[in-house]
């Protein structure tokens, strides 16, 4: 009985899906890696056009670093779901507390 209790927890949890993607490491690292993705886009941009069209740089940047979080997001989201779905399917099989 107490492991469909930690199961049922631990599924409820999975459907918070926004509060664990803020949370998890992961989402921190990712975050912080496409902040650097952004700033190298902007540089590189600097670099080839030259510092008077910096805002074309740093719109560049920006956008760099808006998409690598999008597509981080949505594979997260699509990680989180088949995990769920997994949990889902498996709540019935397992161990039991009968021998």
């Amino acid at each position: 009985m107490e492991d469909q209790n930690t199961n049922a927890a631990f599924i409820s949890a999975l459907t918070t899906e926004h509060f664990v993607l803020q949370t998890a490491g992961a989402a921190m690292i990712a975050f912080l890696n496409n902040l650097v993705a952004g700033a190298t886009a902007t540089l590189a941009v600097t670099a080839l056009f030259g510092r008077d069209r910096l805002a074309i740089a740093l719109a560049a940047g920006i956008a760099t670093a808006a998409v690598l979080m999008a597509f981080f997001i949505s594979y997260q989201t699509k990680r989180f779901e088949g995990l769920q779905k997994m949990f889902e399917a498996s709540r019935n099989e397992g161990l039991t507390d009968e021998h």
